[in-house]
């Protein structure tokens, strides 16, 4: 099971996009009464960080399988575009809004799902965080999609939770260096 090395500023690119997730979902735990609008700017800007992040993986890491790659770039252009009309539409109502976050964190958990069982040849164990992590996205983007009346606060939960599990994956990819 041959794994590659990526770029080492790819690597930093993952460890600091991990560490800002772990830290707004922090933040949106030490203070669920932050202004909606300004925590929705501040998910919107780390899903368009984890979009791009994908896009530049699958564009730089030419190593990985072309179905990888793809899935990379596509996951990541719809992540971004989501994030984008949230920043755009920022005065939408907060329903919309929430579903366009919805949208984004549900192709991340597709492109992770899909990228864990197409990299056959990738360690066990990383494979296994790439497609746990996705399902979590995958999970609670639909759960938040099919229950928007949840509530604000509900939403919140989730987006910590997804925000925190996306920081770790890649803070622990980033680290050990290894990428397939």
């Amino acid at each position: 099971m041959a794994m590659m090395k990526y770029p080492t500023w790819l690597r930093g690119l993952d460890i600091v996009i991990g560490i800002i997730s772990i830290i707004i979902g922090v933040w949106m735990i030490i203070d669920i009464t932050l202004a909606q609008l300004a925590l929705l700017m501040l998910v919107s800007i780390v899903i368009l960080l984890f979009g791009f992040s994908r896009i530049i993986k699958g564009i730089a890491v030419v190593e990985m399988k072309k179905t990888s790659r793809i899935v990379n770039v596509l996951g990541g252009l719809i992540a971004s575009l989501m994030a984008f009309l949230v920043y755009i539409f920022q005065y939408m109502t907060i329903l919309i809004i929430v579903m366009f976050i919805a949208i984004a964190l549900i192709s991340i958990g597709i492109s992770r799902i899909l990228f864990g069982f197409v990299e056959a040849e990738a360690e066990g164990w990383w494979r296994l965080l790439q497609i746990v992590v996705g399902f979590l996205n995958l999970l609670l983007g639909t759960l938040v999609w099919f229950y928007p009346s949840f509530g604000w606060n509900i939403a919140v939960v989730l987006f910590v939770i997804i925000f925190i599990a996306n920081g770790f994956a890649r803070i622990i990819t980033g680290i050990s260096g290894v990428h397939r």
